[in-house]
């Protein structure tokens, strides 16, 4: 054998060797869970608690709304749910009972506000149709806190809802009606008054389609 034969074998026992001696390599592939569907609630107005939304603002940014315990206020259970994402926080209070759906108080970056008597945000059961129109009156107190014994603000807020269109939409693999529902607000705190408007998209026993935000709900179908 000669000694350029001999080099030859030994390089290639030498690689053999590292060859056997490499740790095996492999490759795994991170799949997200998979998110279970959407599905109907099983009241009219959803409030159950633990139930978790997430909606998309125009650039994609997500907020999640989550409905938490009931929270006891003055007495009266309310239903508590905790909306969040790129632009802030806040917490809202609610009294759901057969005369609607009853904005009591929010919590979130300015403090605490609340209403009195609660806004009567939806109506009783089973009455949402076009033409349908509710409002009224409450007094709005602000508080820079959760602990302040006196509010820094009073209004009085008029409202006026009317249900202007109903649309059929896909949500997942469900068709679902929608109504549009546009509100406007009258603030009065002295002698001058503003006002304000927004709409949204609701569906009984799915909640808000797109909110007052104009945040479309993730599962919404073009």
């Amino acid at each position: 054998m000669t000694t350029r034969h001999a080099a030859t074998l030994a390089l290639a026992a030498a690689l053999a060797l590292l060859t056997a001696c490499a740790p095996a390599t492999h490759t795994t592939i991170t799949r997200p869970p998979l998110r279970p569907p959407l599905t109907p609630a099983a009241d009219y107005h959803p409030n159950e608690p633990g139930v978790t939304l997430t909606y998309l603002d125009e650039t994609g940014g997500a907020y999640r709304l989550t409905t938490l315990a009931p929270t006891l206020l003055t007495g009266t259970p309310h239903q508590h749910q905790r909306y969040e994402g790129p632009a802030g926080a806040r917490e809202t209070y609610r009294i759901i009972n057969d005369s609607g759906v009853h904005l009591a108080r929010i919590d979130d970056d300015s403090g605490v506000t609340t209403y009195d008597p609660p806004l009567l945000e939806l109506p009783p059961a089973g009455r949402l149709q076009v033409g349908l129109t509710w409002g009224g009156e409450s007094t709005a107190r602000h508080y820079q806190s959760a602990e302040a014994a006196r509010p820094d603000d009073i209004t009085t807020v008029a409202y006026l809802h009317t249900v202007t269109d109903t649309l059929n939409v896909r949500i997942g693999d469900h068709r679902v009606t929608t109504y549009l529902i546009a509100t406007e607000e009258y603030h009065r705190r002295g002698d001058d008054i503003t006002t304000s408007r927004r709409t949204r998209w609701y569906a009984p026993y799915w909640g808000d389609v797109i909110n007052a935000s104009g945040h479309r709900l993730e599962d919404l179908r073009d």
